[in-house]
């Protein structure tokens, strides 16, 4: 996989299955070995002013090709109550990174466990 295919995804609408809009993502993370673990998402805020950025687990987006946007089953209050992190650094650290992943309650995939569902965006950058 590129970067230039990550690049796709930068700037891609996330929406709940709802089709609310959550915001864009701003960034991708990977943890030490080089996996993608979390999509940064931006959000709220209003033309760039009070927007925050959320580290969302990247397993729990998925490519909705028709609309061209990202979907995440996730509550607009869960992303409001998501862990602060100061820096991207922060988000390859197992321990910290964990407890975003369980805050959304989703099993870290560093435990072994596949996290991975069908239409995963990850799934998706891999067929790309």
């Amino acid at each position: 996989m590129t970067h230039e295919k990550e690049s796709h995804w930068i700037g891609k609408a996330v929406k709940n299955a709802e089709g609310e809009s959550f915001g864009t993502v701003c960034d991708l993370v990977r943890d030490s070995v080089g996996k993608i673990s979390f999509a940064i998402i931006s959000c709220g805020g209003f033309l760039g002013i009070g927007e925050k950025e959320a580290a969302v687990p990247f397993s729990t987006l998925a490519y909705n090709e028709e609309g061209q946007y990202l979907t995440c089953n996730i509550t607009r209050d869960q992303l409001a109550g998501a862990p602060h992190f100061n820096s991207k650094d922060e988000l390859t650290l197992p321990s910290f990174a964990g407890e975003i992943y369980r805050d959304y309650g989703v099993q870290p995939y560093w435990t072994g466990e596949d996290t991975m569902h069908e239409g995963s965006m990850e799934k998706g950058m891999e067929e790309k």
